[in-house]
């Protein structure tokens, strides 16, 4: 475990509550670092709220990896996720987990969930070696020398051989 990225994480509390609750625009907030009013209420009558919130994660370079059901998979270790599922309020909740426990719950109560019902995961997508405008539509990570892919100066680039990528959504890398 990384105790410091645990540690440093600035863990953001809903201010809306009951049906019109805030708790799953606070764990996203939490997870990107972001304040709470940066991030928009993706439960819109009449809208897909999974589009909604793909759509808006795209200029970040990033999509939502959803495992639905209580189980099953593997979830990997180090890393922070959303936990959905029914609260002891009897609503739709979510709260943050990290390798496998609950380590932020946004309501007030902080009593989490009393049963989950799917973890969503952050991923990064890069799209393409060192310029979209080569037409270059493969999705995933490529990564020739498996170094590691991180923003510097302003560009998606890899540590180990400098190799520039561009993230999903935007032009030239």
């Amino acid at each position: 475990m990384n105790c410091s990225a645990r540690e440093t994480m600035k863990y953001i509390d809903q201010t809306k509550f009951g049906d019109d609750g805030n708790c799953f625009a606070a764990c996203v907030a939490s997870l990107l670092g972001l304040s709470i009013e940066d991030v928009p209420c993706f439960n819109v009558p009449g809208k897909n709220w999974l589009r909604l919130f793909e759509e808006w994660l795209k200029p970040r370079g990033l999509v939502p990896l959803i495992m639905w059901g209580k189980g099953g998979g593997i979830i990997p270790d180090g890393v922070h996720y959303l936990a959905g599922g029914k609260s002891p309020r009897g609503i739709p909740h979510s709260v943050i987990y990290y390798e496998g426990e609950m380590v932020h719950d946004p309501h007030p109560s902080r009593a989490g969930l009393v049963e989950i019902s799917d973890y969503t995961f952050l991923v990064s997508v890069i799209i393409c070696p060192v310029k979209c405008s080569s037409g270059s539509s493969r999705l995933g990570i490529w990564r020739p020398c498996n170094g590691n892919v991180r923003l510097i100066e302003g560009t998606m680039r890899c540590e180990k051989c400098g190799v520039s990528y561009c993230r999903t959504g935007m032009g030239e890398a």
